[in-house]
């Protein structure tokens, strides 16, 4: 059963890993992230295509979880000589890699909220976070404030949905 959780527990154990060594040592931050997606895409191609009623782990999900891998990796790797305080962000992007694979295999409205929350506020703070511009602080609280009102108005609409349906 935790084989269908596989990609997701690489990333985190890589997410949590470099957010312990980032205190001690900056030079792992790369290759721990490298290894984690790495790890992450080869165990999409060894769990098998077993759905829950609540997880979906088809062919359809596990290409997507791919192309989300592949791109953010790719993404790492170009973006990583930039940024001003390495640890914190590649933390900040594996857990939006993270979020946008719950939500490529959630098939419950819970689990869809949870993915598009755990997108939405590492995306916030990545949206903040600059040094250089002054402008950053104010485009992540605008950021802030419209994705809460997108999330009121998801959680809204689940509700009139759930209230019409009764599931």
């Amino acid at each position: 059963m935790i084989m269908i959780w596989q990609p997701e527990i690489c990333i985190l154990v890589g997410l949590l890993s470099i957010l312990l060594s980032s205190i001690w040592r900056d030079d792992l931050i790369l290759p721990i992230s490298a290894v984690s997606v790495l790890g992450a895409l080869y165990s999409l191609y060894t769990i098998s295509e077993v759905g829950l009623s609540y997880w979906s782990a088809d062919m359809l999900a596990r290409g997507g979880k791919a192309i989300v891998l592949l791109t953010s990796g790719l993404i790492i790797l170009m973006v990583y000589q930039y940024l001003d305080r390495k640890g914190m962000s590649i933390t900040l992007i594996l857990s939006a890699i993270l979020g946008s694979m719950v939500v490529l295999s959630s098939q419950d409205y819970l689990l869809l909220f949870l993915g598009i929350e755990l997108i939405a506020i590492p995306s916030y703070v990545l949206c903040s976070m600059s040094n250089q511009s002054d402008y950053a602080s104010e485009a992540g609280l605008k950021y802030f404030v419209m994705g809460s009102l997108s999330t009121l108005l998801f959680l809204y609409g689940v509700s009139l949905l759930y209230m019409a349906t009764g599931s």
